[in-house]
């Protein structure tokens, strides 16, 4: 009993408490946004040992080609930078992370979604094309290829039907005057940012 008696005075006094909530109703988040970024790495790493291993089984040539390597490694500079600004809009902007278990509470259109609407994807392939040139691996070049047409075709339409029912007319509205990868004609008219999903607004 000495023991369940010291318990509180060793948690904190009673006010602490909503702070305690507060951080374990956070921490989730966190830990799922956590997961994503693991994910992101996992989907990058797994191609590029791939596309090595395509290399040395295929003999496929080097891609060296004048300041090929320079070039590479600028590309995955800026890939690494689309994909961190990216998630910051999604955190900052949207209230979640790229996670599905933890999905933004509001349709993200600004920072990077004013010229994609979908930069993380644009970003990991930057950073995969980067890859290729900076090891002047075919085989590497050739999985991102695959990649992009398995992006394309799989959970892009799925993820859109999803914000689609969320959104609704607010989503193809942004659907109808931004592209899926990428925004060529910076002639635009800027979105409006925050709306929420359909049962929130009921």
């Amino acid at each position: 009993m000495r023991i369940q008696n010291q318990t509180p005075e060793l948690l904190g006094a009673p006010h602490d408490l909503p702070v305690l909530e507060e951080v374990m109703q956070f921490n989730p988040s966190v830990q799922k946004l956590l997961t994503s970024i693991l994910l992101v790495a996992l989907v990058l790493v797994l191609p590029s040992l791939l596309g090595i291993l395509l290399d040395l089984v295929l003999g496929l040539p080097a891609l060296h080609v004048g300041q090929s390597a320079m070039l590479g490694l600028v590309l995955i500079l800026l890939g690494i930078s689309l994909e961190a600004v990216s998630i910051h809009a999604l955190w900052h902007l949207g209230g979640g992370t790229p996670n599905p278990g933890s999905p933004t509470q509001r349709l993200v259109t600004g920072g990077p979604y004013r010229y994609s609407r979908n930069p993380p994807y644009v970003a990991r392939i930057l950073i995969l094309l980067g890859i290729s040139l900076f090891l002047g691996s075919a085989g590497v070049l050739l999985m991102t290829v695959f990649l992009i047409v398995g992006i394309h075709f799989v959970p892009l339409p799925r993820e859109e039907r999803r914000l689609e029912e969320r959104y609704d007319r607010h989503y193809l509205e942004y659907t109808s005057n931004f592209p899926r990868w990428l925004l060529l004609n910076l002639k635009y008219q800027r979105p409006e940012n925050g709306h929420r999903p359909n049962e929130e607004r009921r």
